[in-house]
């Protein structure tokens, strides 16, 4: 487990070193909806992969924590809503983050 671990950290390490050390993150000048002007970062297209490496890992967990809800029944609290919640979240949050048409306001939210 700690192998698995390790080795996400250090692919996320190895690309944002990379990427940094190739400029290939870059800012672009932007405009809010009242006229303000504000930074943002534009990401290389391959950081896709990095989130889609997020919802594979995230896929993987619902499929184990489903697999072991009946080990033992010590546990009385209920964790499906957190869980529902979380990935509700980390989905809106990506679709929000991705999404260039969207307000700055509401990507401050996220």
């Amino acid at each position: 487990m700690y192998a698995i671990v390790f080795s996400l950290v250090l692919f996320y390490i190895s690309v944002v070193v990379v990427s940094v050390k190739n400029n290939w993150i870059d800012n672009k000048s932007s405009l809010t909806n009242d006229l303000k002007e504000f930074k943002k970062c534009v990401y290389p297209k391959f950081m896709t992969l990095c989130t889609l490496l997020n919802f594979i890992v995230l896929f993987i967990g619902c499929i184990l924590s489903y697999s072991i809800r009946n080990v033992k029944k010590d546990f009385k609290e209920n964790l499906n809503i957190p869980v529902y919640i979380y990935v509700t979240s980390v989905t809106l949050i990506e679709i929000v983050n991705g999404n260039d048409g969207i307000s700055i306001v509401v990507q401050n939210l996220f």
